[in-house]
């Protein structure tokens, strides 16, 4: 069994065209053949519509959690109402991007 490349040749000479035009044609199909599969590739990627920036007031990270160096129980309380109060902020803002990612 021969292979492509001498059975492409043996058509082509009972065409009786020449060699550099079979070159010509395949040439221009794998050129072709590449910019579909390029176009394919793309898809709607290139209409895509930009994406709003996240607003600043909620790109801003979540604080640290300081360490307690009270030493009675009332630093205690008003460090745990503190850090409530921080992280109630906290997860409004992450909830708010949340909320902007899906309308986005």
């Amino acid at each position: 069994m021969t292979g492509l490349p001498k059975r492409l040749k043996l058509i082509w000479q009972k065409l009786k065209l020449p060699l550099y035009a079979l070159e010509a044609t395949l040439m221009l199909c794998w050129l072709v053949g590449t910019i579909l599969v390029l176009l394919l590739l793309t898809g709607c990627s290139y209409f895509a519509t930009p994406q709003p920036a996240l607003p600043a007031n909620l790109a801003v990270a979540c604080p640290d959690v300081a360490p307690f160096d009270g030493s009675t129980l009332g630093d205690l309380m008003a460090y745990t109402v503190d850090l409530i109060g921080q992280y109630h902020e906290c997860q409004s803002r992450m909830d708010a991007v949340g909320v902007w990612a899906d309308r986005v």
